[in-house]
């Protein structure tokens, strides 16, 4: 499914985005496409499957002590 350029918009306001998309090539686009259109003042990091989650797994089929561990990685909780 595709992002709405209402979504989109919505993101340009963010400072910092995570994303954590399909783990396949559609994925590594969207991520791209993100960075794309928020620009330069948004910065962007993309989750890393480890190298244990095979291609076509997606975040619904990790465990959510795996999935913790990955988003915490990118998220600075006061």
């Amino acid at each position: 499914a595709g992002m709405s350029v209402a979504k989109l918009d919505k993101l340009k306001q963010a400072v910092k985005l995570v994303c954590f998309f399909d783990n396949d090539l559609a994925g590594d686009t969207a991520s791209s496409k993100v960075q794309e259109y928020v620009g330069e003042h948004t910065v962007v990091k993309k989750v890393i499957y480890p190298p244990e989650v095979q291609k076509k797994q997606d975040a619904n089929d990790l465990q959510p002590d795996l999935l913790k561990k990955l988003l915490q990685q990118h998220l600075h909780i006061l």
